[in-house]
């Protein structure tokens, strides 16, 4: 990562990016795009995703939004994938994850909506429908998180998502009292049951 100067760009362990240095220096008051951390990475992200990523042969970008642009590493990108994820303790193929549950995925899928929901739509597109009105807090398609999340990191992210990423849009979420009786952990796993449904729709 030194070598391929990932921080150039991106944010890693607290230390600020180089674009993101420069920027402030220069007094100008622009900020940079806001580009993913890296510190969580291989906790957060399968390595089968992180390697297409790296190597530049995922069909669709995860962030169209955003106009800067990453660099492919076809030779190392397998390499840098299997040291994130043992960075963070993870064998390549290790996801624990619970069982599939399609009554909570019924549920997690009420939940998305605006209204009996956590209005996630707003800002997040599902499957082929876009986000309602993401301004400019646009989140990955939900269709993708399925792909790319582990559910360890789901579960750590969810009840507080700005304790994880001080910098993140996403707010905290206060549970819904009328849905699997108040129980927050619950609602979001009702949520990532319905995610997983997502990937094999039209």
């Amino acid at each position: 990562m030194k070598l391929l100067q990932c921080n150039a760009c991106h944010n890693r362990d607290g230390a600020p990016s180089r674009w993101y240095t420069v920027l402030t220096e220069e007094g100008s008051g622009v900020q940079p795009e806001y580009l993913p951390h890296l510190t969580w990475t291989g906790e957060k992200l399968h390595p089968e995703w992180i390697e297409k990523l790296l190597a530049g042969t995922h069909d669709h970008r995860a962030r169209p939004w955003l106009k800067a642009r990453m660099p492919a590493f076809p030779k190392r990108a397998a390499m840098i994938a299997t040291g994130l994820s043992h960075e963070h303790g993870f064998a390549l193929k290790e996801d624990p994850r619970p069982a599939a549950d399609a009554h909570l995925a019924a549920t997690g899928e009420k939940l998305l909506q605006q209204v009996g929901g956590f209005n996630c739509v707003q800002c997040h597109a599902v499957g082929d429908k876009k986000a309602v009105a993401p301004f400019e807090a646009e989140g990955i398609n939900l269709r993708d998180a399925a792909q790319r999340l582990r559910y360890v990191y789901y579960a750590r992210w969810m009840p507080d998502p700005p304790r994880v990423d001080r910098t993140t849009r996403m707010t905290k979420l206060p549970p819904l009292m009328t849905v699997l009786e108040g129980d927050p952990h619950r609602q979001f796993d009702a949520i990532w049951q319905y995610m997983q449904t997502l990937p094999g729709k039209k």
